[in-house]
């Protein structure tokens, strides 16, 4: 029993170890398994902020990359568009007009004309252009007119040359230049095949109209405009623009040497000469104390492409190219030697095609030797002053256009208008309708209720059509069965070209006479007809020193800021 019970203790303690040993073991498990699962969350867990940390790092290069991507996209648009500007800065100089009148602009017949030049022309101003522009306010106005036109053309190409350091560039041109002139020119080849140039210069008194009463006052002096320049026009316009711009008349009236910029005129009248094969001349005849100094059809003349110029008839020929020579009432007669002189031209060694425009005045004294001239080709002046219908007022005299037709008024742009003004017209009798060779026919009439009346008296004479123009001319047949003609236009008084009128937009004393012109020297027209302009106000520009720290600043100091803005930003998100 005792055994038995030993034994059975002894398996007790057995069974009690073992249990222990399992007990122990399951502990151990447990705590070894408690271990790995701990270990499994902290490696978890290190895993989980691990790919956290990645996850945002690669979030944070996500948005950097983007930001800098972004930064260097705009600042290469930035970059290109200052580019972009740059070339239009260079080739479209900035500058607003804000004078009421547009002073500084261009009227849109000149641009359409610009547009449409085909040949290459160069412009070369005889001067630096920062010199040029502060001479004064027509220079700069004359320098912006010509930045223009290179603008709506480009084949103007326009340079400086300073005469002073580059004295030996004259003798590449046949003029006279001096400085501040402004050349135009292009290249032609002439019928033997050899390229030669083709020039016209516009000089600084080209660039302005100086009052018709200072020119008629120098012009009873024997002067000129030109003369009392002497050479030194840009001193000469500097004084009479902006040191003494103003003088009083006789009336004690305030009035300005200079009335108007022909700076447009000018230029578009320079093109037309350089472009035009074949170009038109009109020589006035000077020397003998002219009434009527036509300053405003000059300058319509050189604005609708032809070349003036004007002689000595007592010392000088009438230039073999001259189209048509305008005797403007002299108030001395020729002598045989200068009618000669005339008559040569017009026969033109007896192939005709040269003409005259003739023009008589009140004033002049009587020229017999000139009026034999006139009657060879059937004009004669009479000595009565010229009325229309119940003027009263001979220096109010309104003549109804009557119209010729045959081609004498076909280039008018406006035949809505159909009233002439005049004043102190001596009315024209034509010897013969057709005789030989020759032929006369009226221009210009009043209506049927005119009259003539003594100039002294004013006693009426006679009622009935009278006429204030008239042509006569000459023909021969030529070999090749073609018509040429000389031509003579007679006209009653410097009255129907005087300045104020032919500015007077209500007449169309201006249109007619352009028309008959053209007419007669057988020049068609580009319809351009440019009103001159006066200088007021403003003209907001640029110069080169600010244009050229606008490039600096928008070139390199803005893209610069923006790139360093980016990288700042950049750099902040990169670090959070």
């Amino acid at each position: 029993m005792n055994d038995e019970n030993n034994v059975l203790f002894e398996n007790s303690k057995e069974t009690e170890k073992e249990d222990n040993i399992t007990q122990e073991k399951d502990l151990n498990n447990e705590n070894r398994s408690a271990k790995e699962t701990e270990e499994q969350q902290e490696k978890s867990a290190k895993e989980n902020k691990s790919a956290g940390k990645v996850k945002k790092s690669h979030k944070k290069l996500k948005h950097g990359s983007m930001a800098a991507v972004f930064t260097v996209m705009f600042v290469a648009v930035l970059v290109l568009i200052n580019v972009v500007a740059t070339q239009i800065f260079e080739r479209f100089p900035l500058s607003f007009d804000m004078t009421s009148s547009s002073s500084y602009s261009i009227s849109d017949e000149t641009i359409d004309y610009v547009k449409g030049l085909n040949a290459d022309v160069k412009v070369t101003v005889f001067a630096e252009k920062d010199d040029f522009d502060a001479a004064n306010s027509y220079t700069l106005q004359a320098d912006e007119i010509l930045q223009k036109y290179a603008q709506y053309n480009t084949k103007i190409k326009i340079e400086y040359v300073d005469l002073l350091t580059n004295p030996d560039v004259v003798s590449e041109y046949d003029d006279d230049l001096n400085a501040y002139d402004i050349v135009f020119e292009t290249s032609a080849k002439g019928d033997d095949g050899k390229e030669y140039k083709r020039t016209s210069v516009v000089s600084p008194l080209d660039l302005v109209n100086f009052s018709s009463d200072v020119i008629a006052s120098l012009s009873q002096s024997g002067m000129t405009i030109e003369t009392m320049a002497a050479g030194n026009e840009i001193n000469f316009l500097y004084t009479y623009s902006v040191q003494s711009p103003t003088y009083k008349n006789s009336q004690g009236e305030k009035k300005s040497y200079i009335e108007s910029s022909n700076a447009e005129q000018a230029f578009t009248s320079a093109l037309m000469v350089v472009t035009d094969s074949n170009p038109t001349k009109i020589t006035f005849l000077t020397g003998r104390s002219e009434a009527a100094s036509l300053n405003y059809y000059q300058t319509l003349m050189k604005a609708n492409g032809y070349m003036v110029d004007s002689i000595d008839i007592t010392t000088e020929d009438i230039p073999a190219d001259t189209n048509i020579a305008v005797i403007a009432a002299p108030t001395v007669d020729y002598t045989d030697g200068e009618i000669r002189k005339v008559s040569d031209f017009l026969n033109n060694k007896g192939k005709l095609g040269k003409n005259v425009m003739y023009i008589e005045s009140m004033y002049q004294p009587d020229t017999p030797k000139i009026d034999e001239l006139l009657e060879e080709y059937g004009i004669k002046y009479e000595d009565y002053s010229m009325y229309d219908a119940e003027g009263t007022n001979v220096s109010n005299i309104y003549l109804k256009l009557n119209l010729s037709g045959e081609d004498y008024d076909s280039f008018i742009k406006d035949d809505s208008l159909a009233m002439f003004t005049t004043m102190y017209t001596k009315p024209i009798k034509l010897l013969f309708d057709e005789e030989d060779m020759k032929a006369t026919k009226a221009l210009l009439k009043t209506a049927d209720t005119g009259f003539k009346a003594d100039l002294e008296t004013g006693e009426k004479i006679s009622s009935g059509e009278q006429i204030a123009a008239a042509v006569g001319y000459k023909a021969v047949f030529n070999d090749d069965n073609t018509t040429s003609y000389s031509q003579v236009l007679a006209l009653g008084s410097e009255y129907i070209l005087y300045d104020a009128i032919m500015q007077g937009t209500q007449y169309l004393n201006s249109q007619w006479i352009l028309s008959v012109t053209n007419h007669i020297t057988g020049k068609t027209t580009t319809g351009i007809t440019v009103e001159p302009s006066k200088i007021g106000g403003t003209l907001f520009d640029l110069t080169d020193a600010q244009i050229s720290t606008f490039k600096w600043i928008f070139n390199l100091v803005i893209p610069a800021i923006v790139l360093i803005i980016g990288i700042v930003v950049w750099l902040r998100r990169k670090n959070r």
